[in-house]
């Protein structure tokens, strides 16, 4: 089996690719932080803003995709600007959606 984990750098990506390259070729991205080795992970550099899955080297069928970027708005909500809405909003919502679109037929 064949998984993109975006945003495998830390945290739930992180355990997730490490679990899934126990039995499975796992592609996992990270932003700026290369994350260790794991058996069975590829790890690549990507921006989920700005970079589209297209530019990386993947299988020719996904038995998965994880969305996982990791990056949250710590304060109290009152006090979020509709610009940083709207980025949280690109980057969780516009970017998970991107990903899926551009691997459709491999899915």
């Amino acid at each position: 089996k064949n998984y993109l984990v975006i945003g495998a750098s830390s945290g739930i990506g992180r355990a997730l690719a490490v679990m899934l390259g126990e039995n499975s070729n796992v592609i996992g991205t990270y932003f700026s932080n290369e994350p260790a080795p794991a058996n069975n992970v590829t790890y690549v550099s990507f921006d989920a803003l700005n970079d589209s899955t297209s530019t990386i080297s993947l299988p020719e069928t996904l038995d998965g995709i994880v969305y996982c970027p990791g990056s949250i708005n710590l304060k109290p909500f009152h006090r979020f600007s509709e610009d940083e809405i709207l980025d949280d909003i690109r980057l969780q919502v516009t970017g998970g959606l991107k990903a899926v679109q551009a691997n459709v037929k491999a899915l």
